[in-house]
């Protein structure tokens, strides 16, 4: 994953003339230039492995899905800033509550960074139904961290939501594929994604598959920040060890 300082070396000029150069060319900062960057390198690797045809057989079915997952986590990977991330993680580690919105298939990525979150010692609550995320947006409180699931970035009520609590002086994270999208503009950190969604696939992992992968990062900075976290993973371990017969 480069970085502005890698850019600059390698073409022998300075730090402000690579963010000079990125924002003559349109984009509003180094990072946004790296996330277009790994989606239009994206683009031209559909036509040989992405795409799934009705006449494909299990073993290209296999193939294709294995290559393009791993693609879409290469591709995060050099859209990712280590910087941003840690932003995020103190964004949430300051927070007193960390509210946690998603709607449809991004349920499962909204319900596993609530489990991480609580294993870290973190109150934190995930809402996957409209309107319990809309009433936890009017609730909101400006010690609230919010972190919301959103793949495209254009959802209207999700996007209703951070304006809510954008209003009540709570801090927004969002993840999500498009930083430019409206979600992005309301958050004041988005983590970014990259990946191939196709028509044909049903259910495609990709892009969850690279939303799990920015949490477990997001998660473990925050770890590796908190020592006091370990006591809390000990009594859960424990709690959950009398839990078996």
């Amino acid at each position: 994953s480069f970085t502005v300082a890698d850019i600059a070396e390698e073409s022998n000029a300075s730090d402000a003339t690579v963010v000079r150069t990125c924002k003559s060319l349109g984009f509003s900062s180094f990072q946004d230039f790296k996330v277009s960057m790994a989606r239009n390198l994206a683009y031209p690797l559909r036509t040989s492995y992405s795409v799934i045809c009705p006449d494909d057989t299990a073993e290209m079915v296999v193939d294709k899905i294995f290559k393009e997952n791993i693609h879409t986590l290469q591709m995060t990977f050099s859209a990712s800033s280590a910087r941003k991330i840690e932003e995020a993680a103190e964004i949430l580690m300051q927070a007193e509550r960390i509210l946690i919105f998603a709607e449809g298939e991004s349920h499962a990525v909204a319900n596993d960074m609530q489990h991480k979150m609580m294993r870290l010692g973190m109150t934190a609550i995930a809402y996957t139904d409209t309107v319990l995320l809309l009433m936890a947006s009017v609730i909101a409180k400006e010690t609230d961290a919010v972190f919301m699931v959103d793949h495209c970035g254009d959802s209207a009520n999700l996007v209703e939501a951070a304006k809510l609590c954008r209003s009540k002086g709570a801090r927004i994270i969002s993840l999500s594929s498009a930083p430019k999208s409206p979600l992005g503009k309301i958050s004041d950190i988005t983590l970014t994604t990259v990946s191939n969604e196709t028509n044909f696939r049903m259910n495609s992992i990709s892009s969850r598959l690279a939303q799990f992968t920015l949490i477990d990062c997001l998660c473990n900075i925050m770890y590796l920040k908190m020592p006091q976290t370990e006591s809390v993973f000990g009594d859960i371990d424990e709690a959950m060890k009398r839990r078996k017969l």
